[in-house]
């Protein structure tokens, strides 16, 4: 999530004031009416699958008005997520270039060629067959049976057991290995005392203290939420690629990852 996402995220803001006021979300769920489905769907900005903007602001208005939060401050960046949502759909459609008249026009008289080639040679080889097919017989003569040597008994045909009918092959089993789920590796590592609540995946939030160069690795294989209540006193590290924390010494911070 980049800086301007990390600004405009109303999600994250909401999720990091009920998880710093220890509000679970069934809880929130009963006390605002909303299924826990779209409070979740909420805290992870999924417009795809929210409903019309206007049920959306309710919604939010709800939520911030149970934990407490700032309920303009929450709508402003809903509204700011949504332009920024916009700005780079329209970015992303390219108009298609237009095709060049020259190539157009050259693959086009070549078609017209191949086509006529093949028509010509079609007609050729068809004219070229007629006259001998005028000539073959009318009737195939019967082909000539071989004479049994003298003394042998002749072979009843129904008397031949038929062959046994192949089996048809089986199919080839699966034998490729499914695919590895995405794992995530996360380094917390502390220059002075650093207090930190975090959630990995669908888990439990859990608190801990670091004190001063200590370093601690956390796997995961969706998300990270990361309240840190001193900025500047940690580095973290996802995959062995560093991560900017926003912030200085002292400030509280909510970073979620990836």
């Amino acid at each position: 999530m980049t800086r301007d996402q990390q600004l405009t995220s109303f999600g994250l803001f909401l999720q990091s004031a009920r998880i710093e006021k220890k509000i679970s979300i069934e809880s929130l769920s009963a006390e605002t009416r909303i299924r826990v489905e779209v409070l979740k769907r909420l805290e992870a900005e999924d417009h795809e699958n929210l409903p019309d903007e206007v049920f959306v602001r309710g919604f939010i208005r709800s939520y911030a008005l149970a934990i407490g939060a700032d309920v303009a401050e929450a709508l402003e960046r809903y509204h700011a997520s949504l332009g920024l949502r916009r700005t780079n759909t329209q970015r992303s459609k390219v108009p298609a270039a237009r095709p060049n008249r020259f190539w157009f026009g050259l693959a086009a008289a070549v078609g017209v060629i191949l086509l006529v080639a093949g028509l010509t040679l079609f007609l050729y080889a068809r004219f070229n067959a007629a006259p001998h097919q005028a000539s073959a017989p009318e009737k195939a003569q019967a082909p000539e049976q071989p004479s049994m040597p003298a003394g042998q008994p002749a072979v009843d045909a129904s008397s031949v057991p038929p062959k046994a009918p192949v089996p048809p092959p089986e199919p080839p089993g699966e034998t490729a290995p499914a695919a590895a789920r995405q794992q995530y590796l996360l380094e917390i590592r502390a220059s002075e005392e650093t207090w930190l609540k975090l959630i990995v995946d669908d888990q439990g939030a859990q608190e801990m203290t670091l004190e001063a160069n200590e370093v601690r690795q956390i796997q995961a294989t969706s998300l990270f939420n990361l309240l840190i209540g001193n900025a500047g006193g940690v580095e973290l590290t996802l995959n062995g690629q560093p991560v900017e924390v926003p912030g200085k010494s002292g400030q509280v911070v909510n970073i979620q990852l990836p």
